[in-house]
């Protein structure tokens, strides 16, 4: 509510009932694409990859992908129609 939907406290209940519902999302860690989270009423803003704001965030997660392959566990996506744990 405070970044996302200020001063519309209905407009954030329903979003965040839609980003519970265990019938759309399998989990916390559920990926959600830049439509969906727009068609919820989202505040999306997509960045171009020559953006350095997108390269860094891709090295972040590439670190992350690297560091969980390293651990020898942990779980990189989820969706309804697929996991990738490593």
């Amino acid at each position: 509510e405070q970044y996302q939907c200020p001063g519309e406290p209905e407009k954030a209940a329903s979003i965040a009932e839609r980003l519970e519902d265990p019938n759309r999302h399998l989990s916390h860690g559920a990926v959600i694409d830049a439509t969906q989270a727009r068609d919820m009423g989202l505040n999306v803003t997509e960045l171009d990859p020559d953006d350095p704001l997108w390269d860094r965030i891709w090295r972040l997660y590439v670190d992350l992908f690297v560091e969980i392959r390293r651990a020898g566990r942990g779980q990189l996506f989820e969706s309804r129609s697929a996991s990738v744990s490593y």
